[in-house]
């Protein structure tokens, strides 16, 4: 057995576990928001329909998922969320400059 063939396994292996965190991620990220009475509306698919990221629409799907979330939801008319904004680390609803 080679260098290349022993590589190529423990590639596979990590690749398995990022996947594994991933998902992982993705679930603590569902539990904080029911646990935070988040808003639901940042998953909403018309707004990932909008960013042709096929990893970020997968990753908002799970949410949807988890949440329980089947159809667009009614707004919650609230101004700001405990996590503003998950799924958008960078928008300026996260990062507020006032």
């Amino acid at each position: 057995m080679n260098g290349t063939a022993v590589m190529t396994g423990l590639a596979c292996l990590a690749y398995a576990r990022a996947d594994y965190l991933l998902q992982l991620a993705t679930r603590i990220t569902a539990l904080n928001v029911v646990a935070l009475q988040g808003n639901p509306e940042h998953f909403d698919e018309r707004l990932f329909a909008t960013k042709p990221h096929p990893g970020q629409m997968q990753v908002a799907a799970w949410l949807r998922k988890d949440l329980a979330i089947d159809a667009p939801t009614a707004p919650l008319h609230r101004c700001k969320t405990v996590i503003p904004c998950v799924a958008h680390p960078t928008s300026s609803a996260y990062w507020p400059t006032a």
